[in-house]
């Protein structure tokens, strides 16, 4: 019996591996840190590694695209001023879902902003085609309304074209917000097709 205990304490690692051991696994774990989670996470590439492997641009799309998220929650509508506000053709009280078709532009410096929504109602439906002339833009497809602070459809990064439908969710302001994240001017060229009441640029 003796015997077996003594063998059994000789097993058990001393203290100093056991220091030497934690000293080893978090000297890994900051390796890691460094190397791969700051990339991908923070787009924070110290040694340069993240960038090679294509971690650093994983975690700049996330920051980029947090950001953009970030900014158009920010945005209150009661406070926005409308650069246009033109209505649809047709001028009586009751709603219109008659197909109609439209083309827009859009021009934006780099860093600009624009956002454009169509009064719709519930089920339905728009067709939409949107393209920039050069550059790219952020995107952010969504809706709202008075009781729907907030409803997305699609978003996107550095993108240069979107086509699609949007069927409206609910009864109220269904549309595109768009970010020119590119160093020069640029136009997006929008046309839509569908069932909606009128249209706003803010």
């Amino acid at each position: 019996m003796e015997n077996q205990q003594s063998q059994n304490y000789t097993e058990l690692p001393s203290t100093k591996k056991l220091i030497v051991s934690t000293i080893i696994a978090a000297f890994v774990a900051f390796v890691l840190l460094i190397i791969a989670v700051l990339p991908a996470e923070y787009g924070i590439d110290p040694t340069g590694i993240g960038q090679l492997i294509g971690l650093k641009e994983m975690g700049e799309i996330k920051i980029l695209l947090e950001a953009e998220i970030q900014s158009l929650d920010n945005i209150d509508n009661s406070q926005q001023i409308p650069i246009s506000d033109f209505q649809s053709t047709n001028q009586s009280n009751e709603p219109v879902t008659q197909q109609k078709e439209n083309n827009f532009t859009f021009i934006l410096m780099p860093g600009e902003t624009t956002e454009f929504k169509l009064k719709m109602l519930e089920g339905a439906i728009v067709k939409y085609e949107w393209v920039v002339d050069k550059g790219h833009v952020n995107f952010n497809t969504h809706g709202d309304s008075p009781t729907t602070n907030y409803f997305g459809y699609g978003k996107g990064l550095k993108v240069q074209s979107d086509i699609g439908n949007i069927v409206a969710a609910f009864d109220g302001n269904h549309g595109w917000f768009w970010r020119n994240r590119s160093d020069e001017e640029t136009t997006i060229s929008l046309e839509i097709s569908g069932d909606y009441i009128s249209y706003k640029q803010f």
